[in-house]
């Protein structure tokens, strides 16, 4: 599952379109594949928005940023 991965080595996502996923030559670079679970009758995620999963999860477990409250 995504929020399982480690992000602190170098991370590459491939991302795919919203009905097709990625071509099978694609895919077959990956070293690892990661999963986005979803609730309900979803048959998949917009790609720009599994996309902005993956980079808030990676910057966030990895501190490169943090949620900080305004004063």
């Amino acid at each position: 599952s995504y929020d399982r991965f480690d992000y602190r080595e170098s991370t590459a996502f491939l991302i795919g379109n919203e009905g097709n996923g990625l071509k099978t030559e694609t895919a077959q670079l990956a070293d690892t594949y990661l999963k986005i679970p979803m609730e309900g009758k979803l048959e998949s995620l917009n790609a720009s928005v599994a996309a902005a999963l993956l980079l808030y999860q990676a910057a966030g477990s990895t501190g490169r940023f943090t949620l900080e409250q305004e004063k």
